[in-house]
């Protein structure tokens, strides 16, 4: 459909969008009788379809056609055959007034068991309206994901003596993929014994039925105002703190009651029984679990391949790649010269540089060993031992085991762009603590980074580069909107917000239109603001947690 024809139907609702340049447009019509809120369907353009309908004109024997074979039924009676992902299911019944079948549903086989097709008497002209349901909740849920180990009812003393008994009886293998496997397999034996597994439910937080990005956002401004209290503790940080949470908390309750007056409007004199005891079921939060997606296994290549794609260095331009590879060149030089030299940070590891090295703080999502932090930091000395061995023998060797480069990849949907993914890699926490005590002698030899490093550096982060920067700039003064805007810029980039919360809160601030704001005017009107009443000293005042050592300071061994 075009944007200009006008399509009504008497007792339907239409919802539709537009045809577009990339995209043929697509409407959906619900009856008058059912209460429906604003409906937004999808572009029908490239990309996945999962169910294409209407008058394709085929005639073949195949689609149970009463007339003479034409070239559309032949190919799409070639499509079935070459396509099995793809799936016929008309009934045979006719779609035309004078008999025959010109009106095909096809959809994706795995939707099959799903689906009903049928022929709507009421909806004719010289074809019958058909009507395809799909029964989602039909499809088989998703598998339920392993239990872990509840750390808060753990027998840390079990724990230890359960490794002890282990470590006392083994002989380190000299594979280092063997080694590793061992400590594993130990650490993961006395979990089983010390650690009760969690119960997985499908019952959701108690303010899953009104939770929304507006919620989520008044959420992030009490905890935004609450790490700036603990971190410049102050009178007025926490009359701000109140504020917000007197704010958050008015907010949250108009939410409330307008998701309550929205739940009560779906009952109505055609609600059935079972369908009220449904709804009454949701709301005590027994949610029914989700289905799966029809095709999981094609949809983790489709995402491999897309993340792989994006990653790859052929995304670059062609003088950066050549440029790379010339780097390249001259580090394989440098490194295979400087294996040759002996170094004083060549010796083998102690049990004091893991101990500084491993996390103490909460627990994070673990490697596809399951083992987290917590179970590192509590192995006793044995553990350690073993953990040592196994880090001392990778280093010796130049060697990673094959278990630290193993990566679960989980897909995040994108805050302000669900249909897109970020890629998040859970890597082994026996890795990642080797990778820390490496780390600490590399900043141990080549002394403090560069004052303008914020990247992969430990208590630096966007907003400190962006008030570098800014503060950097000798502008001339903006006395009539820096004011206004000062206050919400400096509370987001000392809080660490991302740049696109930074640059909305300083348009409600200067009141700008979207259209006519620029990036130059945004910097501008923020690094006079900085340097003017001074804010650069302050938003920079936290630093970095733990500054690089300098070489001159003992060894870390």
């Amino acid at each position: 459909m075009s944007k200009d024809q006008q399509f009504r139907l008497p007792g339907y609702q239409q919802y539709s969008v537009p045809k577009g340049p990339n995209s043929h447009g697509s409407m959906i019509l619900v009856r008058a009788t059912i209460p429906s809120s604003e409906v937004e369907p999808i572009h029908c353009g490239d990309g996945e379809l999962v169910l294409v309908a209407g008058d394709f004109n085929a005639h073949h024997s195949m689609i149970n056609s009463t007339t003479r074979m034409n070239l559309d039924g032949r190919h799409l009676v070639e499509l079935l055959t070459d396509v099995p992902e793809i799936t016929l299911i008309n009934t045979g019944e006719p779609t035309h007034i004078l008999g025959g079948t010109l009106d095909l549903t096809f959809i994706f086989t795995e939707l099959v068991p799903v689906a009903q097709w049928e022929v709507d008497d009421e909806l004719t002209s010289d074809h019958f309206a058909t009507t395809t349901t799909l029964r989602i909740e039909l499809l088989p849920p998703p598998p339920r994901p392993p239990p872990r180990w509840n750390t808060k009812k753990v027998n840390w003393k079990l724990y230890q003596d359960e490794l002890q008994k282990w470590f006392s009886n083994y002989e380190p293998a000299e594979d280092i993929d063997q080694l590793n496997q061992d400590l594993t397999g130990a650490i993961q034996h006395a979990a089983e014994k010390a650690i009760p597994k969690t119960n997985r439910t499908n019952r959701h937080h108690k303010d899953y039925w009104f939770y929304n990005d507006e919620v989520r956002e008044q959420n992030h401004k009490i905890n935004t105002f609450r790490r700036h209290l603990r971190q410049y503790p102050s009178p007025e940080g926490v009359k701000l703190l109140r504020a917000a949470v007197q704010h958050a908390r008015q907010i949250t309750q108009k939410i409330r009651e307008d998701k309550w007056l929205e739940w009560c409007a779906t009952f109505n004199a055609h609600t059935s029984l079972s369908e009220l005891w449904r709804k009454l079921r949701i709301a005590t939060g027994k949610l029914p679990r989700s289905p799966a997606h029809p095709q999981p296994l094609q949809e983790a290549n489709r995402l491999a391949e897309h993340f792989a794609e994006r990653s790859s260095s052929a995304q670059l331009p062609p003088e950066i790649r050549l440029h790379l590879q010339q780097v390249q060149m001259d580090r394989e030089v440098v490194v295979r010269h400087a294996i040759k030299q002996a170094d004083t940070t060549d010796c083998l590891f102690t049990i004091d540089e893991i101990r500084r090295a491993r996390k103490t703080s909460k627990d994070i999502a673990p490697g596809s060993d399951g083992i987290t932090y917590s179970l590192l930091s509590n192995a006793g000395l044995a553990g350690e031992l073993a953990l040592i061995i196994v880090i001392n023998a990778s280093w010796s060797a130049g060697k990673l085991p094959s278990a630290w480069k193993r990566a679960n990849i989980v897909p995040i949907p994108k805050p302000n762009d669900p249909p897109n993914f970020r890629p998040i890699s859970l890597t082994a926490c026996i890795g990642k603590t080797a990778e820390r005590m490496v780390l600490t002698r590399l900043l141990w030899k080549i002394g403090p980074l560069h004052h303008n490093i914020f990247g992969f550096t430990k208590g630096l982060s966007t907003a400190h580069s962006l008030a570098t920067l800014l503060g950097s700039i000798g502008l001339t003064s903006l006395q009539t909107r820096a004011e206004r805007l000062t206050t919400c810029f400096a509370t987001k980039l000392i809080t660490r917000a991302r740049e696109g919360d930074i640059k909305n809160g300083l348009l409600r601030a200067l009141n700008l239109n979207r259209d006519v704001f620029n990036k130059k005017t945004w910097l501008l009107c923020a690094a006079d603001a900085v340097n003017r009443l001074k804010l650069k000293d302050t938003i920079l005042s936290k630093g970095p947690d733990t500054m690089s050592p300098d070489y001159s300071t003992p060894a870390p061994w």
